[in-house]
């Protein structure tokens, strides 16, 4: 074979491995960006943490291989409507018996110290006990007064908790004058 033609043919190869590259990269930026969703929040139930018009970041690949912690903030599937996506704050833990109460919560007996800035109330009774199975979470919107949360639909399944949130893009602020 003359030098020539070696060339062609190593310039072709170097061709054809650059578009593989090339392709390859966008495959896997492609699929490490479908690990994440943003999301606009159109309530008040996550005030102050997340205002209303503001837009969350969802990682669904967060608990893949480990579990929601405590105060992690998760979205999840509610039990209606179909299509609805919610987003609360981990408070129970599986197995363990969450107690509201004089608007203070305690976990197994253990009173929770709540993140800055925050404070949770019973719904609408003095006093409410919630027993969680194995695979259930206690979830709490930060805004009691609004939040159809599990005081009102019981445990979430870890099965429906979609991600958790990584990023919030507060709304901007309109000043009335």
């Amino acid at each position: 074979m003359c030098l020539q033609c070696s060339l062609r043919r190593t310039e072709a190869c170097r061709s054809i491995i650059m578009k593989r590259c090339t392709a390859i990269t966008l495959i896997l930026a492609t699929c490490m960006g479908c690990s994440t969703q943003t999301f606009y929040v159109p309530s008040e139930s996550m005030t102050p943490t997340i205002p209303v018009g503001s837009s969350v970041t969802i990682n669904f690949s967060a608990y893949r291989k480990s579990d929601p912690a405590r105060f992690d903030l998760v979205a999840f599937k509610p039990p209606e409507p179909d299509d609805a996506v919610f987003v609360f704050r981990v408070i129970g833990l599986p197995n363990e018996t969450i107690t509201l109460s004089s608007n203070r919560i305690l976990a197994d007996g253990i009173v929770l110290t709540l993140p800055k800035g925050l404070k949770y109330k019973p719904a609408d009774v003095y006093s409410s006990v919630h027993k969680l199975g194995p695979t259930q979470y206690f979830l709490l919107g930060d805004n009691t007064d609004v939040a159809y949360d599990s005081r009102y639909i019981g445990p979430t399944e870890k099965a429906k908790i979609l991600g958790k949130v990584t990023r919030i893009e507060h709304a901007a602020r309109v000043d009335a004058r």
